[in-house]
């Protein structure tokens, strides 16, 4: 069934209520008054990814402060954030505190995801418009989520560049819930400045995300 301007706006009502909660929220708002539904189109896709990126490094703070996100338990293919202190900080060259992942799998004690904070952004946008191609439907609502694994992601080329977003998560290292980002929110959060990339102990940098990601470009 075909998805209206109209039953898209009371879905997101729904969740949103008459106040914005968060980044997400408010720009979810301003599209619907331009009357775009997200993700259907590459117009839409467009839109949303470029509101994201034009939205202030202290959006994340609304993020994480959202308790209507939390989600108990992660779901493989549904998209969530995360704040995160690595078991091995000091040996990493490099990590991501505020991970934007997709989970692919299962680990003792973890979960297996793509991080696509280890990617700049066009190509990040162009794996993403891949992996919609794995979409579980094209209604994009709560319910929406990747069908997605390691052996699926490895075997086609258009995937090739999720292999140095591929990272382990501890959940005893998890320094938050995890925060899912509905699947008609994610071309908003896959531009957002909201990245916190860091080397060891100290603060996080923004040039250290572009260390990150000219590596990983390198690795692909």
């Amino acid at each position: 069934m075909a998805i209206t301007l109209n039953s898209f706006s009371a879905t997101v009502e729904k969740v949103v209520g008459k106040r914005p909660k968060d980044v997400f929220h408010t720009i979810l708002q301003e599209g619907l008054r331009q009357e775009i539904i997200p993700a259907r189109t590459k117009k839409a896709r467009q839109y949303y990814r470029g509101f994201g990126a034009m939205s202030l490094e202290s959006s994340r703070d609304t993020i994480i402060k959202n308790k209507d996100r939390v989600a108990k338990l992660p779901t493989i293919g549904k998209m969530y954030f995360f704040q995160y202190y690595p078991k091995m900080i000091k040996e990493l060259p490099y990590h991501d505190r505020l991970p934007m992942i997709f989970p692919i799998d299962t680990i003792n004690n973890g979960i297996l995801g793509i991080n696509l904070h280890y990617l700049p952004l066009q190509p990040r946008a162009a794996l993403m418009d891949a992996l919609y191609t794995l979409s579980s439907d094209n209604t994009y609502d709560d319910k929406t989520r990747l069908r997605i694994n390691y052996q699926i992601l490895k075997v086609a080329s258009k995937f090739s560049m999720f292999k140095p977003c591929v990272k382990k998560y501890l959940f005893n290292h998890l320094q938050s819930p995890l925060y899912e980002v509905r699947s008609y929110e994610w071309d908003i959060a896959l531009f957002l400045p909201v990245e916190m990339f860091a080397i060891g102990t100290a603060a996080p940098s923004s040039g250290i995300a572009g260390i990150a990601q000219k590596d990983s470009l390198d690795r692909i």
